[in-house]
């Protein structure tokens, strides 16, 4: 990882790190105190299939905050809908990213086969103006600062909150605007690599941020 460091520092590019998680739609057991001999029951629904995918990458640059993007794909258990995310899928976060910080991007992620298609090698090719791929060493998680995220979204859900990327910083707004993810001026791609093509959607549809209010959670990861 060190030469993705130096790399990220000579093009003032940030240094991010992809990794994935998921969650069954399942309805969770638990246990919990009641009456004697009256056992509450919780009604759900009959079906267990369905499947939840984040696809989440956090970014550094030196003398800037942190920052964490994520990207859903939920499969609903439907004949013929996809399971997981797709390469395009993956290219849609790599530049849904970089639009949203405006530098340069230096990639990390592990080798899982979908990350190693020819179709992403040749886009990287293509944009090496920008963009820099690099692949970690396998069953090294440690490596990986994404991989203590969703830890820490599972621990503490209550103290995230949805925030527009561009917006003030929490300590200087008590109320977070919801809305549109904003596009900045001049960043636009061509049509064969803009992502949701042919579709009329935002360039940035679909991606997401979340800040940490817990300073010595974000400080942690």
């Amino acid at each position: 990882m060190a030469a993705g460091k130096r790399t990220a520092a000579d093009l003032g590019a940030h240094i991010c790190f992809e990794d994935e998680a998921g969650q069954g739609l399942r309805p969770p057991k638990g246990r919990t105190w009641a009456p004697r001999g009256a056992r509450p029951v919780v009604r759900v629904r009959g079906r267990n299939r369905g499947r939840v995918n984040v696809a989440g990458v956090v970014c550094y640059r030196a003398g800037c905050r942190s920052r964490f993007f994520f990207k859903l794909h939920i499969w609903h258990g439907r004949r013929g809908e996809p399971k997981a995310f797709s390469w395009r899928q993956y290219r849609d976060l790599i530049v849904m990213t970089h639009i949203q910080l405006g530098t340069p991007v230096v990639w990390c992620w592990d080798n899982l086969n979908v990350h190693l298609v020819k179709e992403l090698a040749d886009f990287a090719e293509e944009h090496q103006d920008w963009l820099q791929i690099f692949q970690m060493p396998s069953y090294a998680p440690e490596l990986n600062p994404a991989e203590g995220i969703w830890s820490l979204l599972k621990r503490a859900p209550g103290r995230l909150r949805r925030r527009r990327p561009n917006a003030p910083h929490p300590r200087d707004q008590a109320e977070t605007e919801e809305g549109p993810v904003p596009v900045p001026p001049g960043r636009r791609l061509s049509a064969t690599h803009r992502p949701d093509h042919g579709r009329g959607h935002d360039q940035t549809a679909g991606l997401h941020e979340f800040t940490l209010s817990n300073s010595r959670a974000v400080n942690a990861v």
